[in-house]
């Protein structure tokens, strides 16, 4: 059995956690508005909430949300309604959020997989639902789920930490990843916006995440510069003693959240070793589709107000194109790697074009750094193989992706260059067709160390 075949087997997360759910189809969780518009339902104290919230992310990047408004979006339609149904809903996500978080340490501690697997089980799903339509309702109505979604199990005790400081997205045009504001001033609110929800409390003990406020941050609005010899946008921002005053930690108990823009300098610090509680969270994010179109083409999946959660195989496909995407945060083997792009491959006609380019061009990344170092270079990739004799049997999948992003006008890693121009002329000899050349995507590009 192939490690992809065992990812499918359904009953083998069932079993890893047991208290969680997988429908097998596009399932309804939560029941639906019966007129479609949640507006209406939505109560006078809510409204002020999601301003207060709107508000704060405007004026600082960032807003808390302090009050488990997860399990009040649970019961929205119920805002006006009994308050023994509307507790009872509010309940049950209480309970959820619980056992997303168990199940997260079950893949983690036990099965030694990533965090983010957690997005086979419904559940998490639900989370998921309920965060976006709050992001949408409290930012934009274009902002919507985009399906950047993460899962984080940061073990203190283990000298785990979370990202190191950062900004989401680094666009070319700043001020145009801002939706427009009538008023004179005002940058209006951000196209890309993410919702940290802690699934356990979050401490500076267990590791919380720390930020730096727009209003103190030179780059926020005006761009970094990317130059070699320029400070990071972190030196920038604290140039001097009094700056370092400026940081804002935000720890958060369990069910209460941040939602922070795509511009906000953010990291999660590293917490005390003697701290024997993990911090377990999940990250949503909402975009306008016109700055960062969902990475699920589906139509079904990309209005996340019908609360409905993608087909297992769905599920799968984002996963690994997730673990792709983020492989540096992970320490994954080649045949973790090479297995998550295969599925990807197969399946990217179910993925937004930009982002499955970047899904390869991460894969390509990965294996560089795999084949860079001597034992795997030896025992898995063997670049060392004869390649005047044509012998690309153990890395094809890496070579094809070079070709595939040469051809659409991609950068490819040089360090195949030799095994790569071989197999480039293969194919033109073959006379394969060409993929029309595309745009770079530069809203993918992290800020880096």
């Amino acid at each position: 059995m192939t490690l992809m075949d065992e990812w499918l087997d359904v009953s083998k997360w069932k079993n890893i956690c047991p208290d969680l759910s997988i429908t097998a189809m596009d399932d309804v969780l939560i029941e639906e508005e019966e007129d479609g518009n949640l507006s209406t339902s939505i109560s006078s104290e809510m409204k002020r909430d999601m301003k207060a919230v709107h508000d704060s992310i405007s004026r600082d990047g960032y807003a808390l949300l302090d009050e488990n408004v997860i399990e009040r979006m649970a019961s929205i339609d119920d805002e006006n309604g009994a308050s023994t149904n509307k507790k009872k809903k509010q309940d049950r996500i209480r309970d959820v959020r619980n056992k997303v978080a168990e199940g997260i340490r079950r893949l983690v501690v036990d099965e030694l997989l990533p965090a983010t697997f957690i997005l086979l089980f419904d559940e998490t799903w639900m989370l998921t639902s309920l965060a976006s339509r709050f992001l949408t309702k409290s930012t934009h109505p274009k902002n919507m789920c985009n399906f950047d979604i993460l899962a984080w199990y940061i073990d203190a005790s283990r000298g785990d930490a979370g990202f190191s400081p950062h900004r989401d997205r680094q666009p070319d045009d700043i001020p145009k990843s801002f939706h427009r504001c009538s008023n004179e001033g005002d940058a209006g609110m951000a196209k890309y916006v993410t919702m940290w929800m802690a699934l356990t409390d979050a401490t500076p003990e267990n590791s919380c995440l720390y930020v730096i406020p727009a209003e103190d941050d030179p780059g926020y609005y005006n761009g970094d510069a990317i130059d070699e010899d320029s400070p990071d946008p972190l030196q920038c921002s604290l140039q001097n003693k009094s700056d370092y005053q400026n940081i804002r930690a935000l720890p958060r108990k369990s069910g209460e959240c941040v939602a922070f823009t795509h511009r906000i300098l953010h990291w999660g610090s590293r917490g005390n070793k003697t701290c024997k509680c993990p911090r377990i969270a999940l990250s949503v994010v909402v975009s306008s589709d016109d700055f960062e179109s969902p990475y699920l083409l589906q139509p079904s999946l990309t209005d996340i107000s019908c609360l409905r959660v993608p087909h297992f195989r769905t599920r799968l496909l984002l996963v690994c194109s997730q673990m792709l995407i983020y492989h540096q945060r992970f320490d994954l083997d080649a045949t973790f790697i090479r297995t998550c792009f295969e599925y990807c491959k197969a399946n990217e006609n179910l993925l937004e074009r930009k982002y499955f380019q970047k899904v390869r061009s991460e894969f390509i990344s990965a294996m560089k750094e795999h084949a860079t170092s001597s034992s795997i270079n030896e025992s898995v990739i063997n670049i060392g193989g004869s390649h005047s004799e044509g012998n690309f049997s153990d890395d094809d999948a890496v070579l094809d992706a070079m070709l595939c992003a040469d051809e659409e006008g991609e950068d490819v890693v040089d360090d195949f260059e030799e095994q790569f121009e071989v197999k480039k002329n293969e194919v033109q000899t073959n006379d394969e067709d060409h993929f029309i050349e595309s745009d770079d995507d530069s809203s993918y590009v992290l800020f880096q160390e």
